[in-house]
């Protein structure tokens, strides 16, 4: 770690979160839970804004540096992957997020690839890249060592094979046992973390599902399951804004998931944001054409978005359909709303 004390260890002069901090937020000293707070209200209100993206990354990767956790890392690299997108000639934002890939053996190469783009951009970096490097290296040799162990390799797909005879079976905490041994064996076992997961969720161990689903999250970042997973966990705890992120992140790696578009756009509605809910009913829709529950859900974003014109016609096109009850009721309420004598007539209250 002694990388992370030169830049960010407490030193007479500002490490670089401080500096950028400042520059956003103004000169005044701002503690870092004020100041990640303060970031994370610009970057809700903003999601396009790059520096308070780049900001939030570097705080939350130097709370990794404090207190190791795969889900300061994870946070740390969504955040400054945004920001190298939106910030695209930035070399400190490819630099930190370089440094933050490095940490976890799915995204090596990555951090490979905007290291080299930050020494484009600023060739001064290369003094403070060697550490960088040599943990890439180093990952990079562990990783061809795996692939030279079988009986390593073979040890841990075994317990894996086991644990799910095992789930299969209803024994969730005799196959809890198995992919516990199967990720000792193979740290870097993401499908043995993904069902370790599961099987906590199985168990009512919601803690050590998230924990489970966020480890494979750091050595397999984009993995749909496990962002599908921590969604549903949080929308069980009713926490909706950290749900959708986490089925966001799921649409980016699988766009046509009718699903899950579903969850994101009642999440959407319930984060009071209708016009996206808006759009991504119209995603389901085109989907599933004939699906009159998708149009319905069109049909009450654009009322809460006061877009009457696209909530009538989703109204409209249900006229046809064989709705159930409960779907018949709901079209009457949204056409209360609407005002339209035409539908209000169409879609009688019970």
């Amino acid at each position: 770690m002694s990388f992370f004390k030169r830049w960010f260890g407490s030193k007479p002069v500002r490490d670089p979160a401080d500096r950028l901090i400042s520059r956003l937020l103004g000169p005044d000293e701002v503690k870092g839970g004020e100041a990640l707070a303060l970031l994370s209200t610009i970057g809700a209100a903003d999601p396009t804004n790059g520096e308070a993206q780049l900001g939030l990354g570097m705080l939350q990767l130097r709370d990794f540096t404090r207190e190791p956790s795969s889900t300061a890392l994870h946070d740390a690299v969504v955040h400054l992957a945004q920001a190298a997108q939106l910030l695209p000639d930035s070399a400190e934002a490819h630099f930190y997020l370089a440094l933050a890939q490095s940490f976890t053996l799915d995204t090596v190469d990555e951090a490979e690839r905007n290291l080299q783009r930050a020494l484009e951009l600023d060739p001064s970096l290369e003094a403070s890249s060697s550490e960088i490097r040599e943990r890439i290296a180093a990952a990079k040799a562990g990783m061809q060592q795996q692939a030279i162990d079988p009986e390593t390799l073979h040890a841990a797909v075994q317990c894996y094979e086991q644990a799910q005879s095992l789930v299969g079976a209803g024994r969730f905490e005799d196959a809890r046992a198995r992919l516990l041994e199967a990720v000792e064996l193979y740290p870097a076992y993401a499908e043995a973390l993904l069902a370790l997961g599961e099987v906590y969720r199985r168990l009512r161990r919601e803690d050590d599902a998230i924990t489970a689903f966020r480890r494979v999250l750091a050595v397999r970042p984009h993995m749909f399951q496990a962002h599908v997973g921590l969604g549903s966990l949080y929308v069980g705890r009713g926490d909706h804004r950290r749900a959708l992120e986490q089925l966001l992140l799921a649409l980016d790696q699988a766009p046509d998931q009718p699903q899950v578009l579903l969850n994101v756009g009642l999440l959407q509605l319930a984060t009071d944001k209708p016009a996206d809910a808006a759009m991504t009913f119209r995603r389901l829709c085109a989907l599933q054409p004939n699906d009159p529950g998708a149009r319905l859900q069109l049909a009450l974003a654009a009322v809460q978005a006061g877009d009457n014109s696209t909530a009538r016609d989703a109204l409209q096109r249900c006229l046809g359909a064989e709705l159930t009850p409960r779907q018949r009721s709901f079209a009457a309420q949204i056409a209360g709303q609407l005002g339209d004598p035409e539908l209000v007539a169409a879609y009688p209250a019970a």
